[in-house]
């Protein structure tokens, strides 16, 4: 009995183990939300990727030169929608940069890359011309606040008196190393349970 519960301690650990391993190599991922548009209308969305060049920022700038960076895996951005803008959702192909310091302000466009420029955001969407821009660079706002549009309508564009304040999503692998480390004190509890039966 004691070889077989040695057997599935190893068992369970390497388990384990691998799970943390995997869940460790998940990329960052990250919720978005933008209010003070016209007629209450609201933004969020979600981006995900990892620092792969470690300048601190997550970056996605496809026609950046000499070369791009895509550190971006994933992305959608929505927008409710008012009587000036249309609701639209944009994903991935349609973002055309996006800047973000990581452990900065948790917000996008306030911050400053001595290499990228300033934090921003731009996505557009040439089939349905709805966009969205954030970040001095993009807007003559100051600061992060946004403004989303349609580039083939006669509606005017909004600006938000907000600011789109960003949130991280909590890492697997956090509550993956939790519940391992809860195990192995259960098997350690198991253990002594049965030296002392």
């Amino acid at each position: 009995m004691n070889m077989n519960l040695k057997k599935r301690a190893r068992i369970l650990a390497g388990v384990l183990a691998a799970g943390i391993a995997c869940s460790s190599a998940s990329a960052l991922s990250f919720t978005f939300s933008q209010g003070g548009f016209a007629e209450g209308a609201t933004l969020t969305g979600s981006f995900s990727g990892d620092d792969d060049n470690g300048d601190g920022y997550l970056s996605h700038l496809p026609f950046a030169l000499p070369s791009a960076i895509e550190e971006i895996t994933s992305f959608s951005l929505s927008f409710s929608g008012n009587s000036l803008v249309g609701a639209f959702t944009l994903g991935l192909s349609e973002l055309e940069g996006l800047s973000f310091k990581l452990g900065g302000d948790a917000l996008i466009g306030n911050d400053f890359d001595p290499v990228l420029g300033p934090e921003g955001l731009a996505v557009f969407d040439g089939a349905t011309g709805s966009y969205f821009f954030a970040g001095e660079v993009f807007t003559s706002l100051s600061g992060a606040q946004g403004e989303v549009g349609n580039f083939y309508s006669l509606s005017m564009d909004v600006s938000s008196s907000g600011a789109s304040a960003v949130e991280q999503v909590p890492d697997a692998g956090s509550s993956a190393a939790l519940l391992g480390g809860a195990m192995l004190g259960l098997l350690a509890i198991g253990r002594r349970c049965s030296r002392s039966g």
